[in-house]
């Protein structure tokens, strides 16, 4: 799905207790190099590389980051959305077991192609405001005569990636998939999980099943799940499967059948 928006990083700022930042780096920076990796393994998309950095102010954000009070440093994270998310619940852990009190606010910026904003807009603005309340967040879409594609939104943390998760679900169109049967809830939740989608059953008039795929991860990748698991409910062997056509007899098996008889012998006349 991130392909389909063209939505390869995301850039979120969050602000830390500046008292943490000892806590948060690690002895010779070990702790955010550690926080890098893991977030890395849990992106969709292998070839946006994770970034994080800490109390460099000149760091590029479309927000200025706010350096006025001493008391919070802000932490700029640029990476695959599933890996940005990832460094931020890291990070955050480690200020909460150090004993400090967090910020509530963080400030994410989605680089989203200008003939998404409309969209995001809605009619009358009716799907922005909606978007906004609901999930408590300020939004804010550029306005068309500023040159830039950055949709931000800024709220607390779980408040903005729910919002940027139903984003996502507005702008792109949800795929699906008819199974004769359905899969287990497990396999469901662990599709939906695992791909950071969210998988809706309906069953049809015929009897079969229609899955559809919608979320904020990666809707590709949860097909390609379901569509190998309906491969394997269909030839749950390699016994079962479909021959690629007749097996063709050697020279010495052949056989030739006596008209009178029916009988076989031997082709060498034995």
């Amino acid at each position: 799905m991130l392909t389909q928006l063209s939505l390869s990083a995301i850039t979120v700022t969050l602000y830390i207790p500046t008292s943490a930042v000892g806590a948060v780096i690690g002895r010779r920076g070990q702790t955010i190099a550690q926080v890098q990796k893991t977030a890395a393994q849990a992106s969709s998309n292998p070839k946006v590389p994770v970034r994080i950095s800490v109390r460099e102010p000149e760091t590029p954000t479309y927000t200025p980051l706010d350096a006025s009070d001493e008391l919070w440093t802000p932490v700029v994270v640029k990476a695959d959305p599933l890996a940005a998310w990832s460094a931020c619940e890291q990070i955050q852990a480690l200020v909460e077991a150090g004993g400090f009190v967090e910020h509530e606010d963080i400030i994410v910026d989605i680089p989203l192609h200008r003939n998404k904003h409309a969209t995001v807009v809605g009619k009358r603005g009716w799907t922005v405001a909606t978007l906004s309340a609901d999930h408590a967040v300020r939004i804010l879409v550029p306005h068309k005569e500023l040159r830039h594609d950055i949709v931000q939104l800024e709220g607390p943390f779980s408040n903005v990636r729910a919002c940027f998760a139903a984003l996502l679900q507005v702008l792109v169109a949800p795929a699906t998939l008819i199974v004769p049967v359905l899969p287990s809830q497990t396999k469901l939740r662990h599709i939906g999980r695992k791909t950071d989608t969210m998988l809706r059953k309906t069953k049809l008039d015929d009897g079969t099943w229609q899955l559809t795929v919608t979320g904020a991860g990666h809707v590709p990748a949860a097909m390609a799940m379901l569509q190998k698991w309906k491969e394997e409910l269909q030839y749950p062997s390699s016994s079962t499967k479909p021959s690629a056509g007749p097996v063709r007899k050697s020279r010495n098996q052949t056989s030739v059948k006596m008209s009178a008889r029916n009988k076989e012998v031997p082709a060498s006349g034995q």
